[in-house]
């Protein structure tokens, strides 16, 4: 195991202390947008000094904003638009079973939904959609991602791995397995198409979905908790989106493929002793 993983999950352990230390220690007016701010430093600082090779490698070039076609980013975003109900309806009927669930999901409602806090929807928008979008990615799919691939790292171990981290991040027992799920998606596609852009793309998508269903569902705090079974109806139409969003990444997949096997200098780049990958 090579230092820059050592350094990068130090790095992590001391942005997760700095997140958490924040939240407590802020008015949620400050701690949303320092605790991103944080990540975003964090993230520039370890791709800065922590990880080898330096400007024109396939590390600062997954850093960058350029290099990414934008048919390939928009379908990041509609994979996130069709898995999403998929997998809202299952880990619901999951963990709807376990007593806590129901007060959980109406807490989450109270602070997204109907603005208990006072600090406006436009406000929360940038904070909850907008920022973690930018700077989470940067964090973990940016900076996180290229140190277990600089250390040895394969794409299936790098995306298990970084999903996980990314799950454990967010410091919430409900969320664990979908939010460590959604990190491994975000995790493959910034590996597959060699970009931060996609992962940005299903990052804001499904932040802005989960948000924009919790502004919908803040006068009714335990709407889809009634015990009701789900009607065949409801599964043939979230099973249908869920296909449809495993074929948009299928075609991402495959466009990325085409165009990275194009650009034989960066596959000449890549190979080189210290380029990170």
């Amino acid at each position: 195991m090579r230092i820059p993983l050592v350094f990068a999950l130090v790095l992590w352990l001391i942005l997760l202390a700095g997140v958490y230390g924040t939240a407590l220690v802020f008015p949620p007016a400050w701690a949303l947008p320092l605790t991103q701010l944080l990540m975003l430093g964090g993230a520039f600082i370890g791709a800065r000094f922590l990880l080898p090779g330096r400007e024109g490698t396939p590390v600062l070039r997954r850093l960058s904003w350029t290099g990414q076609p934008p048919a390939e980013v928009a379908l990041a975003g509609v994979a996130a638009f069709l898995l999403l109900p998929g997998m809202q309806m299952i880990f619901d009927r999951m963990f709807r079973l376990f007593p806590g669930y129901a007060e959980y999901v109406a807490s989450q409602q109270a602070v997204l939904g109907s603005d208990s806090l006072g600090l406006g929807y436009g406000f929360l928008l940038v904070t909850i959609v907008v920022l973690p979008a930018l700077c989470e990615e940067f964090l973990f799919r940016g900076y996180l991602s290229s140190a277990l691939r600089a250390s040895g790292f394969g794409v299936s171990a790098t995306v298990m791995l970084g999903g996980l981290l990314f799950g454990l991040f967010h410091l919430d027992p409900w969320r664990l397995i979908p939010v460590s799920i959604l990190g491994m998606i975000m995790v493959w596609l910034v590996e597959t198409g060699g970009s931060l852009l996609a992962g940005m793309a299903f990052h804001f998508v499904n932040n802005g979905i989960v948000f924009l269903g919790s502004v919908l569902a803040a006068s009714s705090p335990n709407a889809g908790l009634d015990n009701a079974d789900i009607s065949l109806g409801q599964v043939f139409f979230s099973g249908t989106l869920f296909a449809l969003g495993v074929l948009a990444l299928v075609s991402y997949a495959r466009r990325a493929g085409v165009r990275r096997s194009k650009a034989p200098s960066r596959a000449s780049v890549a190979g080189q002793p210290g380029s990170g990958w």
